[in-house]
């Protein structure tokens, strides 16, 4: 890979042997990296997520340990069913907006962290695979 600057505010990545499928393949790669890298250093990734199903309610709430293992001192509290709610506490590079009971929005720089947390918050709940009732859902 040749990553070039021709002209400033401009970045021009090339591979010697197009012809080799592996070079094509980290050429597409090393691409989407710097432009996730630079969406998410400019604009941030955004999840949201919904809590589809019969009593399932979210809130955000401060955290009664504070900013202890890495967290940001909030934490969601999720009513999915169980005998007891589910906390679950924010880590400290990702917001978290609760727009409705049912809605949950999360913010991040970074893509895979965020994704990583989105997971985290719908392994709690598995999609009912008849009714379609899920928790975490994204549209």
């Amino acid at each position: 890979m040749k990553i070039d600057f021709p002209v400033q505010d401009i970045m021009k990545i090339t591979v010697e042997d197009s012809t080799e499928k592996l070079q094509r393949q980290m050429w597409g790669t090393t691409r989407t990296l710097i432009s996730n890298a630079i969406i998410g250093m400019t604009e941030g990734f955004t999840v949201p997520l919904y809590l589809v199903g019969v009593g399932y309610r979210v809130a955000l709430e401060e955290d009664p340990r504070g900013q202890t293992d890495g967290g940001n001192g909030q934490r969601l509290n999720m009513k999915l069913g169980f005998a007891q709610a589910v906390f679950v506490p924010v880590p400290s590079h990702i917001k978290v907006e609760v727009p409705s009971a049912t809605k949950i929005v999360l913010f991040c720089k970074d893509k895979h962290l965020l994704g990583l947390f989105a997971a985290k918050i719908r392994n709690f709940r598995k999609p009912e695979p008849y009714k379609g009732k899920v928790s975490g859902r994204s549209p």
